[in-house]
């Protein structure tokens, strides 16, 4: 798999992981707002670039939803893989839970020097 994301090794974690194969026809998606264009065609890029699968790019971005099929997060490869895939493997969490991602990567050359890690937490819905 190639990795077309700035050369980093991202893996978004997320506390009490489960997942379940999902229709996408069945996600809500309704309360999502359009993405910024640019992380979209970076996602789109590394889609095309990994022969449009959708386990590559759910690796990058995974999609996250509630236990009543709301979307959560990774509109992006939801958006994407829409068009190609009728279904994906989503990770599901409790509608009460505050997520949180945590990314271990490395900077790229010539930007900066070491190992990073970050967490961001969501916001309430």
């Amino acid at each position: 798999m190639k990795n077309a994301l700035n050369d980093s090794k991202e893996r978004i974690i997320y506390t009490g992981e489960m997942t379940k194969m999902t229709k996408l026809k069945d996600i809500n998606s309704s309360q999502m707002t359009k993405p910024n264009q640019k992380k979209y065609r970076k996602y789109f890029s590394y889609y095309l670039e990994n022969n449009k699968s959708s386990d590559a790019l759910a690796l990058a971005n995974p999609i996250v939803i509630d236990s009543k099929n709301r979307l959560v997060d990774g509109y992006c490869t939801f958006m994407i893989i829409s068009e190609d895939h009728q279904d994906a493997e989503c990770i599901v969490v409790d509608e009460d839970e505050k997520l949180e991602k945590v990314v271990v990567g490395h900077f790229v050359s010539g930007i900066g020097r070491g190992v990073y890690t970050f967490a961001t937490r969501k916001k309430d819905r």
